[in-house]
Parts: C-alpha cells; structure tokens; sequence
C-alpha cells in the first residue's frame, strides 16, 4: 500500500495500486489497544474483482470487538481493557460475567444482584445429564460443552425475536447462569 491520506470526511485512507493500473481507496483503521494499522479491505473483490491471500491468516484480523484483545507475540489477552490474568486472579465469576456483558465491573450491591438472576437461572433440566453419559470414554471436554451448550437450546423451545434487547439479554443471563452447573 504505498500512499496514504485522508477523504474528505476525515477518515485516514490508503491506496491500493493494482498490477492493471486501477487504484482502490481503503479505510485504514486504528485499534484502540496496541499499535498495529489495519486496512480495511470488506469491498475490495466486490469492487476491484482482486483478493487478497493470507493462509493461515497470519496477518489478518477476522474481526473488531469491543470485548476482547489479543496481542499473541507479546502475550497480552485483555477482556474489556482488563488483563485476563488479574480477572482470574482477583475477581468474582459474576463480575467478569457483568464485565463481559455491560462493559464495566459491577459495584457490590450490582454484583449481588447479577448474582442472584445468575442463580434463579442456574437449574438446568435433569434431561441434559443424559448427553454426558452418551460420550464415548476420552471424548474431548470442548466437544462435550458444546455439544451441551447446544443442546440447551432445545430447552427453551419459544421463539426468541434477536431484535428484542430484554430476549437476549435474558438468554444470555440463562447461558452464564447453567456454565457452572455444566461444567
């Protein structure tokens, strides 16, 4: 990418030059941790019929999260700003749980009150204990869990309408709630 600059709405732009002559502008993007410079590419085969390749995808970013950064060479993971380590370490299941989910560590008295939701949620279904007998001996833990996790859907058999914020939010409350029970 060999020229940068700005549109006229203020967005930091860089130039691709394709082998034919044909130039294509692209949004460069700035993380809010670390200090790596990513290219926006979401329309460069649906405007240029040119992709890139990237096996392995080791210099590819598949996504933008609020929630989580990794910086695998340094050794860095943080959830919501805060190292994952100190969150082990130093805090309740129910905070990093809130944290997760509204951005910010809970005060006590929230954390009491995420706590009790977590726990009017937690019973799961004495059926479920079932899929844990059907493993073969070995099965792997990951594939356990989900394929649990999974089969709770089939629990909560209403339609849940994902445009309604309150709907997820409580399936969200009711997938923390069962982990420890899971697990």
């Amino acid at each position: 990418l060999p020229s940068k600059g700005s549109d006229e709405g203020g967005e930091e732009m860089a130039t691709l030059t394709l082998p034919d002559g044909r130039t294509h502008k692209l949004r460069v993007l700035k993380p809010t941790c670390g200090n790596q410079t990513f290219i926006d590419i979401r329309d460069l085969l649906s405007a240029t019929n040119a992709a890139t390749f990237d096996p392995g995808y080791s210099s590819s970013a598949s996504c933008c999260s609020a929630i989580t950064y990794i910086d695998g060479d340094k050794g860095t993971c943080l959830y919501r700003g805060y190292p994952v380590h100190e969150l082990v370490e130093k805090s309740h299941f129910e905070e990093v749980a809130y944290l997760l989910m509204y951005g910010e560590v809970p005060a006590e008295n929230v954390r009491l009150m995420f706590e009790k939701q977590l726990k009017s949620e937690m019973l799961v279904h004495e059926r479920l204990k079932n899929f844990f007998t059907e493993f073969l001996t070995g099965a792997h833990p990951m594939a356990m869990l989900a394929t649990v996790v999974a089969a709770l859907s089939s629990f909560f058999v209403d339609p849940m309408d994902l445009n309604d914020a309150e709907e997820r939010e409580l399936a969200i409350i009711r997938l923390i709630a069962k982990m420890p029970t899971i697990v």
